[in-house]
């Protein structure tokens, strides 16, 4: 696999509208134009497998790795893949936080020494 930076794309964008949980994929064109680092995956033949977004968080006590959306091409094991590639992407974090709102994907994250702190609740306000 080929991982490059790239800039906000129209394909960028359909991949990760698959990726949206509680965000949109406008919001995660203004994290990439604020700052957060759009990333592509290539194949060696130069196809497109995929795409992820990474920025990082300068809290007061530690700093913190948000892979923040990854998406990629039915069928691909892009998670076993690549999440080795990303942890390697934050060398001064000192933790790496994402949300997973899938079971299966939440299984493998734990296979891979990951651990959940949290939940995150949501509730939709109508001020209409």
């Amino acid at each position: 696999m080929i991982v490059t930076a790239v800039p906000w794309s129209a394909l960028a964008a359909e991949f990760l509208a698959a990726a949206v949980i509680s965000a949109s994929v406008e919001d995660y064109r203004r994290q990439v134009e604020g700052g957060a680092v759009l990333f592509q995956v290539t194949n060696d033949a130069g196809e497109v497998l995929g795409f992820y977004i990474l920025r990082v968080d300068h809290c007061a006590e530690k700093t913190i790795g948000v892979l923040v959306a990854a998406a990629g091409r039915p069928g691909h094991r892009f998670a076993d893949e690549l999440m080795p590639i990303i942890e390697g992407q934050f060398v001064d974090c000192d933790e790496l936080h994402q949300y997973a709102s899938r079971p299966g994907m939440v299984k493998k994250l734990v296979g891979q020494g990951w651990e959940a702190t949290h939940l995150v609740m949501r509730k939709v306000l109508n001020h209409g």
